[in-house]
Formats: structure tokens, sequence, C-alpha cells
């Protein structure tokens, strides 16, 4: 996660600073925009125009905080995503939306919402972000030209935190490296994404099916096929791409039977993460129990009373109480089923099922992981909790790891927890929560998509105490998709020793997948090897993402 020094004023206002960056982008201040040279800033929407912003030290221009849908608060919550009502006035674009409703985390942005800051340790627990985030945000060259590929981002999360305006997910140097349009989503997380309860059933299927996470990425995928045109994006050449729930949902747009004749997509790149769909049963007893934890903590019952309170209330009554409950309170009850539920409108109960009966999307597939993806899920090996570990990286130099106070390997583990045992712990938990999962997606869809691909990413260049830590850990490859090595969670990895190497890796990163979203095949001469695609006995099946401090090293096995 980074953070360009170009968008920590720009979601801040940018002000005079703004003006000076537009004017710079047309030529400067004697080139303005004319009817036969219109202002390439200012856009039209379905909706409206939207006025963005100029990034003239990446050569990209960027409309940030787009609305694709309304704010879903009030009777809009957990209802499906309802389009915008029309603007007249040209709206501003200049600065991202409200990150969604979550409780702070790790991974979630800071109270003050505006992209990665030390304030994040200090939110654990508490709500950030707004139920009013709709939003999505778009990248783009700073050139004339038409007809660009597009690839949509999915954030990360676990389905219950992140945010699209996290600084690592910015879109203005993979657009100007690939000469392409990038577009990045928030949508509704946790008990707001994905809630079922029979008291909130209105007969309509889309709003009966809890998956309104699920309905939003949909929503925003029908605001692209409809409106990127405008931006100078392909309709007909889109990339989903997405990492962690990310991948999750990238899979979820493949398999919804919503999509199905829409054209809304032509590729899909999940990244650490397989096909997950949970059932309407799990779904239920999830509901029921976020009713019976909300009564207790607003005080209407007790953990002894309760399931009799809920007995004595109507049908009307529970759905008054559920829409009524404050956000704080639901934003700690987000955890525990956060998934896409197989309800069979929005996503089949089956998906393998559905694969056998070619009712998904089949679409060249370009999926990836990283070597040490279980390391970042070890807290019950640390001494410390996740605040005080955001801190310490926070804090840490990578160019002075041994700095007085900097954090040890002994700091962070538990008193008798070797690095042996640690590293034993970071496999198993790879190979049996990501690999399989990942295998086993590239399996069901592979056997009817000869354009399936994989990489994985091997980059541990860090000092320590993280290369141990977290080696080449879950979420550490997407800095380097997007080339973004500023401030972030992962940049205490990022020292001068590494810049020659990472950098050289990322930009083939950036440019294999650059060349998948335009041919569906990932091969391209930043490589310097053959990409194969990926089969189960296949030898090589994948292409290794590597460097050394000074240079990249990229092999197939």
């Amino acid at each position: 996660m980074t953070n360009p020094a170009w968008q920590s004023w720009l979601t801040r206002g940018g002000g005079a600073l703004t003006l000076l960056l537009a004017l710079g982008a047309c030529g400067g201040g004697n080139d303005q925009p004319t009817p036969e040279k219109p202002d390439p800033l200012l856009r039209a929407t379905q909706y409206g125009k939207i006025a963005g912003i100029a990034n003239t030290e990446k050569s990209t221009y960027a409309w940030l905080g787009v609305p694709y849908a309304k704010p879903p608060v009030g009777a809009l919550r957990w209802m499906p995503p309802a389009s915008p009502d029309d603007w007249q006035e040209t709206r501003s674009a200049k600065a991202f939306g409200h990150s969604c409703a979550q409780p702070g985390s790790f991974y979630a942005p800071p109270k003050a919402d505006d992209g990665f800051s030390r304030d994040i340790a200090f939110t654990f627990g508490q709500q950030v972000g707004s139920e009013d985030c709709l939003t999505l945000n778009i990248w783009r060259p700073a050139s004339e030209e038409k007809d660009l590929p597009v690839v949509v981002w999915i954030h990360g999360g676990a389905n219950t935190v992140g945010y699209s305006s996290n600084p690592g997910y910015d879109g203005a140097r993979f657009a100007r490296t690939n000469n392409a349009v990038v577009v990045s989503v928030n949508y509704r997380l946790g008990v707001f994404g994905w809630f079922r309860h029979p008291a909130l059933k209105t007969g309509d299927a889309l709003a009966d099916s809890g998956n309104f996470g699920t309905l939003d990425l949909l929503k925003a995928l029908e605001f692209v096929n409809k409106n990127i045109a405008g931006f100078g994006g392909d309709t007909g050449n889109v990339t989903v791409m997405g990492q962690s729930a990310g991948a999750w949902n990238t899979y979820a747009m493949m398999l919804s039977p919503l999509t199905k004749g829409k054209n809304l997509f032509q590729k899909a790149v999940p990244l650490s993460m397989g096909v997950k769909i949970s059932s309407t049963t799990d779904a239920g007893v999830y509901a029921a129990s976020v009713l019976a934890k909300l009564l207790v903590m607003s005080g209407q019952a007790t953990a002894e009373t309760v399931q009799d309170h809920i007995a004595g209330m109507s049908t009307a009554e529970i759905a008054k109480f559920l829409r009524d409950a404050s956000a704080d309170l639901l934003v700690l009850l987000s955890s525990g089923q956060a998934d896409n539920i197989g309800d069979g409108t929005v996503l089949p109960a089956d998906p393998v099922a559905a694969v056998a009966a070619d009712e998904y999307r089949n679409v060249p597939l370009l999926a990836g992981m990283t070597h040490d993806e279980g390391k970042m899920f070890l807290q019950t090996l640390y001494q410390v909790d996740d605040a005080q570990r955001f801190l310490m990286m926070y804090d840490f130099d990578p160019d002075h790891p041994d700095a007085a106070g900097a954090p040890t390997i002994a700091d962070v583990l538990k008193p008798g927890v070797t690095v042996d045992t640690y590293n034993a712990a970071g496999a198993g938990a790879t190979a049996s929560t990501f690999a399989a999962s990942i295998d086993g997606a590239l399996k069901l869809f592979q056997a009817k998509q000869p354009k399936t691909y994989a990489y994985r990413f091997d980059w541990a260049q860090g000092p320590e105490p993280w290369k141990t830590l977290y080696g080449a850990g879950h979420g550490m490859d997407v800095p380097f998709v997007f080339g973004n090595f500023g401030k972030g969670l992962f940049s205490v990895n990022y020292s001068s020793a590494n810049k020659g190497g990472r950098e050289a890796v990322s930009d083939a990163m950036m440019r294999s997948i650059g060349a998948f979203m335009k041919t569906g095949d990932p091969n391209n001469a930043a490589l310097g090897v053959t990409w194969s695609p990926w089969t189960p006995a296949g030898t090589p099946k994948r292409v290794v993402f590597d460097a050394s401090l000074t240079d990249k090293k990229i092999t197939a096995e």
C-alpha cells in the first residue's frame, strides 16, 4: 500500500495546485480548452458531467468518487443498489468518496478516511467509513486515445474491510504503463454487504438474496459498460481483477447468472483466493446471530432472555429493529459471514454444477498467488496485538533496520515460538487455505478455458524482521501489480538497496497483466521467459516473479 505524494493533497482538496496541474496537462495556461479541443478533465456520464484532475508527474487524468448508485442508507439499507439521481451542474470528481462502513483494523482506512496514516492503529474496533460509499474511481493516460483496455479493480479484506482509496491501489502508474483505463470500486462490506434475514424479505428475488455487496459490484460493472467509452475505454475489452476477497468477488462475477448475455467483461484476474460461495443455511444462522447480538448490545435483552425476546417480536418489529440499528453497532458484527451467498438468483448454490452446465462467463483467466500467503495470518503466534504490530510497521525505517528501538523477531513472536515452528505454520496455512483454494478454482475453469494462466510471487527482499515474519506474504504482490511503493502497510519492505530489483519485477508484472488485458495472453517482452497455460499436470505450471536486489528474476516452473 503506497501513498503517492500527489494523492495526499488530492484527497484534501488540492486548491490552486489542482488548477496548475490541470492547466499543465492541457499544455499550460496558453492552451485553454476550445470547442475543437474540449477540456480533457470534463467528461459526461449517463447521470451528468464530472470534472476530474490531472497528474502531470505520471501523465494521467483521474476522476475520483464517482457515484454509481444511490447511498444505501435508510430504506435502501439491505436493498439492491439503486441508480443515482441525475445531476444538472458539473460534479467535482477530484477527491475520493467515503470508504464503506467497517470496523477499524489492520486493513481498514483511518478515521479521517484519508488514505493511509498512523492513526489506523488507534481505530481498531471502532466504526470507520460510511454507509454512503457506493462510488468508483477512474484513471487513464493523459492522451486523446480511445478504445483503451479497461481493468476494474476489486479490493480485498475478507469482504469485511478494505477501501478503494487505499494508496496502494492508485491506478495512475498502471494506466500509464499499459496505456489502459483503470477503475476501482467501493462496495458494501460485512453485515451491510451480505445479510439474509427472513424478516427483511420483500418478495423481490434480488432484495431477498442477501448479496448486496455482490449486487454493488454488478452495478459498478454496468456503469462501466454504459459510461467507460466516454473516458476512452473499450467496453468490449474489460478485465475484472481482484485480490483476496476481491478474488472471491471476481469469481462471483464469472458465476452470477445476472451477467448472462450482458458482455460486462471479457477477462478475469483473481489473485490469492479461489471460489467461495456460502450456503443459504449458513447465511441464515449468521443473520439470526446478528439479530440476537444486536438486541443484547442495544440493551433490549440479555444473553439469557434474548431468544424469548425474539420469539415475542413480530416480523415487522424485527425488520424495523434491524433497519433502525446504528451503523456503529452493525460494524462490530461484520465478521463471520461476509461471503457471497448461493441464493440461486444472484449466485448459484453449486458453482461446480454451474460450470458443468456452462452457466457462467467462460473468459480467459489469470490467477496469482504469493509464496508465503499464510504468513500474514499467524497472529496467534505473536505476543503483540494488531495495533501494536501496525505501529511497529508504520514507524519502521527499512533503510535503517538496526536503528535503536527497531523491532526484532523476538519482539513479535511469543516466547518459545522458534523461527522453524513459525515457518512451518506459515507453509501449512499457505498450502491448506490458499494453494488448495486457488488450484481448485484453476482446475474448475481450466477444463473449458485454454487461456488459463497462473503466477506465483516470490519476492522477499525486505529487511528483517519482516522478511522472516511475512516473506512473500498475502497481499505483498498488489503494490507490484500497481507499481506503487510509497508509504503503506508493506513499505517496511522497500529499502533503497532493493529498489532496482523490485521496480524491475513490478514493471514486468504490470506489463504481463497489461498484455493479458489486451489479448488474453500474458506473454510479453518484459518477461524473458515463455508463459505457458496452466494445466493440472502441466510443466511448467506458472511463471514465478522474483528479483535480486538489483534486477528481476523471472522463471517458469
